[in-house]
Protein backbone atom coordinates (compact mmCIF):
# COMPACT_ATOMS: atom_id res chain seq x y z
CA UNK A 1 0.00 0.00 0.00
CA UNK A 2 1.49 3.35 -1.09
CA UNK A 3 -0.74 6.68 1.07
CA UNK A 4 -0.21 10.24 -0.68
CA UNK A 5 -1.29 12.93 0.24
CA UNK A 6 -1.77 15.74 -2.56
CA UNK A 7 0.74 13.77 -4.40
CA UNK A 8 2.94 13.50 -2.06
CA UNK A 9 3.74 9.84 -0.87
CA UNK A 10 3.42 9.90 2.75
CA UNK A 11 4.00 5.80 3.56
CA UNK A 12 4.44 2.69 1.66
CA UNK A 13 4.53 -0.68 2.08
CA UNK A 14 3.11 -4.61 2.56
CA UNK A 15 -0.10 -4.59 4.43
CA UNK A 16 -1.54 -8.03 5.69
CA UNK A 17 -5.32 -8.23 7.20
CA UNK A 18 -6.34 -11.28 8.28
CA UNK A 19 -10.63 -11.91 7.59
CA UNK A 20 -12.57 -9.85 10.81
CA UNK A 21 -9.66 -8.48 11.40
CA UNK A 22 -8.61 -4.34 11.75
CA UNK A 23 -5.34 -2.99 10.78
CA UNK A 24 -4.09 0.48 11.93
CA UNK A 25 -1.05 1.73 10.62
CA UNK A 26 0.80 4.67 11.99
CA UNK A 27 1.89 6.19 9.14
CA UNK A 28 4.78 8.33 10.58
CA UNK A 29 6.93 5.32 11.68
CA UNK A 30 5.57 2.31 9.92
CA UNK A 31 4.29 0.56 13.11
CA UNK A 32 0.91 -2.19 12.82
CA UNK A 33 -1.86 -2.59 15.46
CA UNK A 34 -4.29 -5.32 14.80
CA UNK A 35 -7.87 -5.24 16.04
CA UNK A 36 -10.79 -7.60 15.95
CA UNK A 37 -13.62 -6.38 13.97
CA UNK A 38 -16.94 -7.79 14.49
CA UNK A 39 -18.70 -5.89 11.94
CA UNK A 40 -16.83 -7.75 9.52
CA UNK A 41 -18.29 -11.28 10.82
CA UNK A 42 -21.59 -10.05 12.45
CA UNK A 43 -22.63 -8.40 8.83
CA UNK A 44 -22.17 -11.76 7.28
CA UNK A 45 -24.39 -13.46 9.00
CA UNK A 46 -27.33 -11.26 8.62
CA UNK A 47 -26.41 -8.11 7.08
CA UNK A 48 -28.65 -5.15 6.84
CA UNK A 49 -28.95 -4.40 2.95
CA UNK A 50 -27.45 -0.69 2.70
CA UNK A 51 -25.25 -1.54 6.08
CA UNK A 52 -21.53 -0.42 5.64
CA UNK A 53 -19.51 -3.49 6.08
CA UNK A 54 -22.23 -4.82 3.57
CA UNK A 55 -21.62 -2.79 0.55
CA UNK A 56 -17.86 -1.70 1.51
CA UNK A 57 -15.65 -2.90 -0.88
CA UNK A 58 -12.74 -4.94 0.43
CA UNK A 59 -10.54 -4.88 -1.94
CA UNK A 60 -10.29 -3.50 -5.57
CA UNK A 61 -7.51 -4.87 -7.73
CA UNK A 62 -6.12 -2.47 -10.29
CA UNK A 63 -2.93 -1.75 -11.82
CA UNK A 64 -1.02 0.64 -9.04
CA UNK A 65 -3.77 1.09 -6.03
CA UNK A 66 -6.21 -0.18 -4.02
CA UNK A 67 -8.90 1.18 -2.06
CA UNK A 68 -9.84 0.84 1.62
CA UNK A 69 -13.12 1.74 3.48
CA UNK A 70 -11.83 3.66 6.97
CA UNK A 71 -14.72 4.07 9.63
CA UNK A 72 -15.29 7.80 10.76
CA UNK A 73 -14.70 9.17 13.78
CA UNK A 74 -17.25 10.14 15.92
CA UNK A 75 -17.30 12.07 19.34
CA UNK A 76 -19.39 14.44 22.12
CA UNK A 77 -19.11 16.11 25.39
CA UNK A 78 -21.23 17.57 27.57
CA UNK A 79 -21.36 19.01 31.32
CA UNK A 80 -23.53 18.71 34.34
CA UNK A 81 -24.42 21.38 35.20
CA UNK A 82 -23.73 23.57 32.82
CA UNK A 83 -24.36 27.21 35.11
CA UNK A 84 -22.55 27.12 38.17
CA UNK A 85 -21.53 29.24 41.00
CA UNK A 86 -18.00 29.78 42.11
CA UNK A 87 -16.19 26.58 43.29
CA UNK A 88 -19.05 24.30 42.62
CA UNK A 89 -18.36 21.09 40.89
CA UNK A 90 -19.83 20.24 37.76
CA UNK A 91 -19.32 16.55 35.52
CA UNK A 92 -18.06 16.65 32.44
CA UNK A 93 -18.59 13.87 30.47
CA UNK A 94 -17.03 12.72 26.54
CA UNK A 95 -17.55 9.89 24.31
CA UNK A 96 -15.93 8.80 20.95
CA UNK A 97 -15.81 6.35 18.50
CA UNK A 98 -12.90 5.30 16.05
CA UNK A 99 -10.59 7.23 18.37
CA UNK A 100 -7.09 6.47 18.63
CA UNK A 101 -6.28 9.29 20.31
CA UNK A 102 -8.20 12.19 22.50
CA UNK A 103 -7.58 15.19 23.98
CA UNK A 104 -9.35 17.84 26.36
CA UNK A 105 -8.33 21.08 26.23
CA UNK A 106 -6.58 22.55 29.43
CA UNK A 107 -6.22 18.94 30.55
CA UNK A 108 -3.57 16.47 30.03
CA UNK A 109 -4.45 13.53 27.37
CA UNK A 110 -7.63 11.77 28.29
CA UNK A 111 -8.99 8.76 27.38
CA UNK A 112 -11.33 8.19 24.46
CA UNK A 113 -14.22 8.06 26.70
CA UNK A 114 -14.81 9.22 30.72
CA UNK A 115 -15.79 11.65 33.06
CA UNK A 116 -14.33 13.75 35.33
CA UNK A 117 -15.28 16.37 38.11
CA UNK A 118 -14.23 20.08 37.43
CA UNK A 119 -14.29 23.34 39.22
CA UNK A 120 -13.55 26.09 36.83
CA UNK A 121 -13.38 29.72 38.34
CA UNK A 122 -13.79 31.55 35.42
CA UNK A 123 -16.81 30.68 32.63
CA UNK A 124 -14.56 27.61 30.51
CA UNK A 125 -15.08 26.37 27.40
CA UNK A 126 -14.17 22.56 27.43
CA UNK A 127 -13.36 21.03 23.69
CA UNK A 128 -12.29 17.62 22.85
CA UNK A 129 -10.06 17.16 19.80
CA UNK A 130 -10.84 12.70 19.29
CA UNK A 131 -8.54 11.72 16.66
CA UNK A 132 -8.31 8.25 14.77
CA UNK A 133 -7.86 6.78 10.92
CA UNK A 134 -11.04 7.96 10.08
CA UNK A 135 -10.56 11.92 10.75
CA UNK A 136 -10.63 14.33 13.87
CA UNK A 137 -13.76 15.53 15.48
CA UNK A 138 -13.97 18.65 18.22
CA UNK A 139 -17.15 18.58 19.89
CA UNK A 140 -17.13 21.34 22.81
CA UNK A 141 -19.24 22.33 25.67
CA UNK A 142 -19.20 25.52 27.87
CA UNK A 143 -19.11 26.16 31.74
CA UNK A 144 -20.51 29.15 32.63
CA UNK A 145 -19.37 30.39 36.22
CA UNK A 146 -21.17 32.48 38.50
CA UNK A 147 -18.88 34.84 40.25
CA UNK A 148 -21.04 37.05 42.07
CA UNK A 149 -20.81 37.49 45.46
CA UNK A 150 -24.07 38.85 47.35
CA UNK A 151 -23.99 39.90 51.02
CA UNK A 152 -26.11 41.62 53.77
CA UNK A 153 -25.59 43.25 57.27
CA UNK A 154 -27.89 45.08 59.49
CA UNK A 155 -27.50 46.57 62.94
CA UNK A 156 -30.64 45.97 65.07
CA UNK A 157 -31.69 48.71 66.38
CA UNK A 158 -29.33 50.96 64.89
CA UNK A 159 -29.58 53.60 67.46
CA UNK A 160 -28.52 52.85 71.43
CA UNK A 161 -28.44 54.81 74.34
CA UNK A 162 -25.93 54.71 77.42
CA UNK A 163 -25.46 56.43 80.49
CA UNK A 164 -22.92 56.34 83.05
CA UNK A 165 -22.95 58.45 86.45
CA UNK A 166 -19.21 58.13 88.21
CA UNK A 167 -18.13 54.41 88.10
CA UNK A 168 -21.64 52.95 87.42
CA UNK A 169 -23.10 52.50 84.38
CA UNK A 170 -27.05 53.46 84.91
CA UNK A 171 -28.12 52.26 81.30
CA UNK A 172 -26.49 50.96 78.08
CA UNK A 173 -28.11 49.16 75.51
CA UNK A 174 -26.95 46.68 73.10
CA UNK A 175 -27.43 45.83 69.42
CA UNK A 176 -27.42 42.95 67.24
CA UNK A 177 -25.33 42.44 64.08
CA UNK A 178 -26.87 40.31 61.79
CA UNK A 179 -25.26 39.22 58.28
CA UNK A 180 -24.88 36.18 55.73
CA UNK A 181 -23.11 35.94 52.32
CA UNK A 182 -23.60 33.53 49.60
CA UNK A 183 -21.14 32.35 46.58
CA UNK A 184 -18.29 32.94 49.03
CA UNK A 185 -15.12 31.94 49.80
CA UNK A 186 -13.97 34.05 52.76
CA UNK A 187 -16.44 36.18 55.34
CA UNK A 188 -14.88 38.59 57.69
CA UNK A 189 -16.24 41.41 59.83
CA UNK A 190 -14.24 44.81 60.55
CA UNK A 191 -14.10 44.82 63.86
CA UNK A 192 -13.79 41.37 64.59
CA UNK A 193 -11.77 38.82 61.72
CA UNK A 194 -13.43 35.73 60.28
CA UNK A 195 -16.78 34.84 60.54
CA UNK A 196 -19.35 32.12 59.09
CA UNK A 197 -21.01 32.88 56.23
CA UNK A 198 -23.77 34.15 57.96
CA UNK A 199 -24.41 34.66 61.90
CA UNK A 200 -25.72 37.26 64.51
CA UNK A 201 -23.26 38.86 67.23
CA UNK A 202 -24.64 40.85 70.16
CA UNK A 203 -22.72 44.10 71.20
CA UNK A 204 -22.66 45.68 74.03
CA UNK A 205 -21.06 49.09 73.43
CA UNK A 206 -19.31 51.44 75.89
CA UNK A 207 -18.25 55.38 74.76
CA UNK A 208 -14.49 56.49 73.60
CA UNK A 209 -14.53 59.39 75.30
CA UNK A 210 -13.21 59.36 79.27
CA UNK A 211 -14.33 63.17 80.23
CA UNK A 212 -18.03 64.11 81.28
CA UNK A 213 -20.64 65.20 78.74
CA UNK A 214 -23.12 64.32 76.31
CA UNK A 215 -22.17 61.33 74.15
CA UNK A 216 -22.86 61.22 70.83
CA UNK A 217 -20.21 58.82 68.89
CA UNK A 218 -20.76 56.01 65.81
CA UNK A 219 -19.64 52.78 65.67
CA UNK A 220 -18.74 51.41 61.96
CA UNK A 221 -19.01 47.51 61.16
CA UNK A 222 -17.75 46.33 57.69
CA UNK A 223 -18.73 42.90 56.37
CA UNK A 224 -16.04 41.75 53.39
CA UNK A 225 -16.95 38.62 51.42
CA UNK A 226 -14.70 37.28 48.10
CA UNK A 227 -14.64 34.22 46.53
CA UNK A 228 -11.57 32.69 44.02
CA UNK A 229 -13.28 33.51 41.37
CA UNK A 230 -12.59 37.35 41.44
CA UNK A 231 -15.57 38.22 43.27
CA UNK A 232 -16.26 40.43 46.17
CA UNK A 233 -18.71 42.55 48.07
CA UNK A 234 -18.49 44.90 50.77
CA UNK A 235 -21.06 46.05 53.32
CA UNK A 236 -20.71 48.57 56.25
CA UNK A 237 -23.40 49.49 58.73
CA UNK A 238 -23.51 52.43 61.93
CA UNK A 239 -24.37 51.99 65.18
CA UNK A 240 -24.81 55.38 66.83
CA UNK A 241 -24.83 55.72 70.87
CA UNK A 242 -26.41 58.77 72.37
CA UNK A 243 -25.96 59.36 75.97
CA UNK A 244 -24.43 61.07 78.67
CA UNK A 245 -21.38 60.56 80.85
CA UNK A 246 -22.12 62.34 84.08
CA UNK A 247 -20.28 63.39 87.24
CA UNK A 248 -21.21 61.65 90.70
CA UNK A 249 -24.27 64.36 91.70
CA UNK A 250 -23.49 66.32 94.25
CA UNK A 251 -25.84 65.75 97.49
CA UNK A 252 -25.87 69.06 99.21
CA UNK A 253 -25.78 68.61 103.23
CA UNK A 254 -26.40 71.22 105.53
CA UNK A 255 -27.59 71.22 109.15
CA UNK A 256 -31.15 72.66 109.48
CA UNK A 257 -31.49 75.24 112.18
CA UNK A 258 -34.56 75.69 114.29
CA UNK A 259 -36.22 79.06 116.66
CA UNK A 260 -36.21 78.45 120.04
CA UNK A 261 -38.65 76.00 121.39
CA UNK A 262 -40.43 74.80 117.73
CA UNK A 263 -41.74 72.89 116.45
CA UNK A 264 -44.45 72.25 119.59
CA UNK A 265 -47.11 69.33 120.07
CA UNK A 266 -50.10 71.09 119.52
CA UNK A 267 -48.17 72.69 116.37
CA UNK A 268 -45.88 69.69 115.01
CA UNK A 269 -45.15 71.54 111.65
CA UNK A 270 -44.29 75.12 112.63
CA UNK A 271 -40.71 76.29 112.89
CA UNK A 272 -38.99 75.31 109.77
CA UNK A 273 -38.51 78.57 108.25
CA UNK A 274 -38.20 79.18 104.91
CA UNK A 275 -34.37 79.53 104.65
CA UNK A 276 -34.54 75.94 106.13
CA UNK A 277 -36.94 74.74 103.93
CA UNK A 278 -34.72 75.90 101.00
CA UNK A 279 -31.71 73.77 102.18
CA UNK A 280 -34.08 70.76 102.76
CA UNK A 281 -35.38 71.25 98.34
CA UNK A 282 -31.43 71.31 97.59
CA UNK A 283 -30.90 68.24 99.67
CA UNK A 284 -33.84 66.22 98.10
CA UNK A 285 -32.67 67.58 94.39
CA UNK A 286 -29.44 67.03 94.67
CA UNK A 287 -30.65 63.30 97.04
CA UNK A 288 -32.92 61.93 94.25
CA UNK A 289 -30.35 62.33 91.67
CA UNK A 290 -27.79 60.41 93.93
CA UNK A 291 -30.16 57.53 93.83
CA UNK A 292 -29.58 56.93 90.23
CA UNK A 293 -26.04 56.60 90.79
CA UNK A 294 -26.62 54.45 94.58
CA UNK A 295 -29.90 53.07 94.56
CA UNK A 296 -29.48 52.05 98.40
CA UNK A 297 -28.29 55.20 99.63
CA UNK A 298 -30.10 56.67 102.69
CA UNK A 299 -30.19 59.72 104.57
CA UNK A 300 -29.82 59.43 108.62
CA UNK A 301 -31.48 62.53 110.49
CA UNK A 302 -29.86 63.39 113.55
CA UNK A 303 -32.26 65.94 115.90
CA UNK A 304 -30.53 67.76 119.11
CA UNK A 305 -31.68 70.88 121.11
CA UNK A 306 -29.49 73.52 123.53
CA UNK A 307 -29.37 72.89 126.95
CA UNK A 308 -32.24 74.61 128.54
CA UNK A 309 -35.31 72.40 129.90
CA UNK A 310 -35.98 69.15 130.59
CA UNK A 311 -33.83 65.77 128.90
CA UNK A 312 -37.83 64.87 128.60
CA UNK A 313 -38.98 68.14 126.94
CA UNK A 314 -35.81 68.42 124.98
CA UNK A 315 -36.04 64.46 123.55
CA UNK A 316 -39.71 65.20 122.65
CA UNK A 317 -38.92 68.66 121.27
CA UNK A 318 -36.11 66.68 119.08
CA UNK A 319 -37.95 64.29 117.83
CA UNK A 320 -40.60 67.17 117.00
CA UNK A 321 -37.80 68.55 114.40
CA UNK A 322 -36.56 65.47 112.95
CA UNK A 323 -39.91 64.05 112.15
CA UNK A 324 -40.42 67.61 110.19
CA UNK A 325 -37.91 67.34 108.62
CA UNK A 326 -38.28 63.79 107.36
CA UNK A 327 -41.92 64.74 106.35
CA UNK A 328 -40.58 68.13 104.03
CA UNK A 329 -38.30 65.82 102.66
CA UNK A 330 -41.18 62.89 101.81
CA UNK A 331 -42.89 66.31 100.88
CA UNK A 332 -40.24 66.97 97.96
CA UNK A 333 -40.44 63.48 96.51
CA UNK A 334 -37.77 61.25 98.73
CA UNK A 335 -39.35 57.66 99.86
CA UNK A 336 -40.41 57.54 103.42
CA UNK A 337 -38.26 54.18 103.54
CA UNK A 338 -34.71 56.37 102.30
CA UNK A 339 -34.82 58.18 105.38
CA UNK A 340 -33.62 57.22 108.96
CA UNK A 341 -34.48 59.54 112.33
CA UNK A 342 -32.86 59.75 115.30
CA UNK A 343 -33.77 62.19 117.88
CA UNK A 344 -30.86 62.94 121.12
CA UNK A 345 -32.39 65.79 122.82
CA UNK A 346 -29.86 67.84 124.48
CA UNK A 347 -27.38 64.89 124.45
CA UNK A 348 -24.17 65.41 122.46
CA UNK A 349 -24.22 69.40 122.10
CA UNK A 350 -21.83 71.19 120.41
CA UNK A 351 -19.29 72.83 122.66
CA UNK A 352 -18.48 76.63 122.50
CA UNK A 353 -15.04 75.74 121.00
CA UNK A 354 -16.48 73.65 118.52
CA UNK A 355 -19.21 76.24 117.70
CA UNK A 356 -16.16 79.16 117.52
CA UNK A 357 -14.11 77.22 114.97
CA UNK A 358 -17.08 76.82 112.99
CA UNK A 359 -18.23 81.05 113.36
CA UNK A 360 -14.93 81.44 111.99
CA UNK A 361 -14.76 79.37 109.03
CA UNK A 362 -18.57 80.24 107.95
CA UNK A 363 -18.40 81.49 104.49
CA UNK A 364 -21.66 83.67 106.29
CA UNK A 365 -19.88 85.93 108.91
CA UNK A 366 -22.21 87.23 111.59
CA UNK A 367 -23.32 90.55 112.33
CA UNK A 368 -20.93 91.81 115.24
CA UNK A 369 -23.92 91.16 117.59
CA UNK A 370 -23.85 87.53 117.45
CA UNK A 371 -20.32 87.59 117.64
CA UNK A 372 -20.38 89.52 121.06
CA UNK A 373 -23.51 87.11 122.46
CA UNK A 374 -21.35 84.31 121.88
CA UNK A 375 -23.34 82.22 124.18
CA UNK A 376 -26.86 82.90 122.22
CA UNK A 377 -24.51 81.68 119.25
CA UNK A 378 -23.87 78.70 120.95
CA UNK A 379 -27.16 78.31 121.64
CA UNK A 380 -28.50 78.22 118.57
CA UNK A 381 -26.13 76.32 116.47
CA UNK A 382 -27.20 73.37 119.07
CA UNK A 383 -30.82 73.95 117.60
CA UNK A 384 -30.61 71.60 115.01
CA UNK A 385 -31.05 68.48 112.78
CA UNK A 386 -28.13 67.00 110.88
CA UNK A 387 -27.92 65.57 108.30
CA UNK A 388 -25.78 61.73 107.27
CA UNK A 389 -25.69 60.57 103.43
CA UNK A 390 -25.26 56.67 104.02
CA UNK A 391 -23.50 54.80 102.98
CA UNK A 392 -20.42 57.43 102.55
CA UNK A 393 -21.17 58.56 105.94
CA UNK A 394 -20.71 61.89 104.84
CA UNK A 395 -22.01 64.63 107.27
CA UNK A 396 -23.53 67.72 106.66
CA UNK A 397 -21.85 71.17 107.23
CA UNK A 398 -22.80 72.94 110.69
CA UNK A 399 -22.58 76.30 109.60
CA UNK A 400 -25.17 78.84 110.57
CA UNK A 401 -27.33 80.71 108.28
CA UNK A 402 -26.04 84.10 109.48
CA UNK A 403 -26.81 86.34 106.38
CA UNK A 404 -30.14 84.40 106.03
CA UNK A 405 -33.51 87.10 105.95
CA UNK A 406 -35.07 84.36 108.40
CA UNK A 407 -31.57 84.22 110.70
CA UNK A 408 -33.27 86.48 113.50
CA UNK A 409 -35.89 84.64 114.20
CA UNK A 410 -33.45 81.10 114.15
CA UNK A 411 -31.24 82.93 116.48
CA UNK A 412 -32.75 84.73 119.70
CA UNK A 413 -32.87 83.03 122.65
CA UNK A 414 -36.40 83.74 123.86
CA UNK A 415 -39.02 81.38 122.28
CA UNK A 416 -40.26 83.58 118.91
CA UNK A 417 -43.80 84.75 118.69
CA UNK A 418 -45.62 82.63 116.54
CA UNK A 419 -46.72 85.25 114.27
CA UNK A 420 -42.82 85.97 113.71
CA UNK A 421 -42.62 82.22 113.12
CA UNK A 422 -45.70 81.83 110.81
CA UNK A 423 -44.19 84.38 108.04
CA UNK A 424 -41.16 82.74 108.09
CA UNK A 425 -42.50 79.69 107.88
Amino acid sequence: MTVTRYGKELWSGPITVAADQRVIVYISNGKEKTKPWKRGSECRKDCIPGDLAENAPRFKAGIASATVVVAPVSGSVSANPSKIDCNQPAQLAWVSKETVEADMSGMSPVPTSGEKTISPRQTTTYQLTASGPGGVVTPSTTVEVNPVVQSSLTASPPEISYRRIGDKIIKQESTTLTWSASNIDAVSLDPGGSVDPSGTKSLTLSPTQTGDGPVDEQFKYTLKASNVCGGSDVKTVAVHMKGSVEPIPTVLLHSVFFPTAYPTKDQPTLGLVRSQQEVLSNLASGFKQYLEYDPDAKLTLGGFTDERGSNKYNDALSEFRVQLVKDFLVSQGLAAEKIDTSAYGKQKPLDKTTVSDLQSRNPNQPPEKRVRDSRTTWLAYNRRVDVVLVPTNAESEKFYPNQASDSDVLWQRPKPRRTAVEGSN
